[in-house]
């Protein structure tokens, strides 16, 4: 055991893995449908749908204080997208934004934060004709990244390349 992460937490004890740890959970609602979130690459219930918004309750902390600084953890993230998004529209005014992975799920579960945050930071008059759409590819979108770059030089000037005898 290379002792505790937390204090108190673990106190290298053969009863502490028997241990409850109080967690506050939120579930973000929008049009009476409730956000969950398919867990995958955390390495803790992989596979298993989890609430938008969740954490452990510190010690000494209530449930309703650890439920406040989840959202408020939430929220920041969303901003710092929304900042993001906005930048883009000022450098580059690009037609559309493509969102996957997470932040395609922070933006389902902050969408309106986050487009409120990017019209009131994108300075341009048409700054609410950014579209912001969320990805289709899913699992697949390493693998399709992944072809078009094994690909390039023949998508970019398919004349250009010669072909190769098998």
């Amino acid at each position: 055991m290379t002792g505790p992460t937390r204090p108190g937490w673990d106190d290298g004890s053969a009863d502490h893995r028997f241990r409850v740890v109080p967690a506050a959970y939120v579930l973000l609602r929008r049009e009476g449908q409730v956000l969950l979130q398919l867990r995958r690459g955390t390495g803790f219930m992989d596979g298993f749908w989890a609430a938008g918004a969740a954490g452990h309750v510190e010690a000494g902390e209530s449930v309703l204080d650890a439920a406040v600084r989840d959202v408020e953890a939430m929220d920041g993230l969303a901003r710092t997208l929304a900042q993001a998004i906005a930048n883009l529209d000022v450098a580059f005014d690009p037609d559309l934004i493509v969102l996957g992975g997470y932040l395609r799920q922070l933006f389902d579960a902050r969408e309106e934060l986050v487009t409120d945050t990017v019209r009131a930071l994108a300075f341009r008059p048409d700054a609410e004709a950014v579209q912001v759409a969320r990805g289709l590819l899913g699992r697949n979108r390493l693998l399709i990244g992944a072809g078009e770059r094994a690909y390039a030089r023949l998508l970019a000037d398919p004349a250009g390349v010669p072909l190769v005898a098998l």
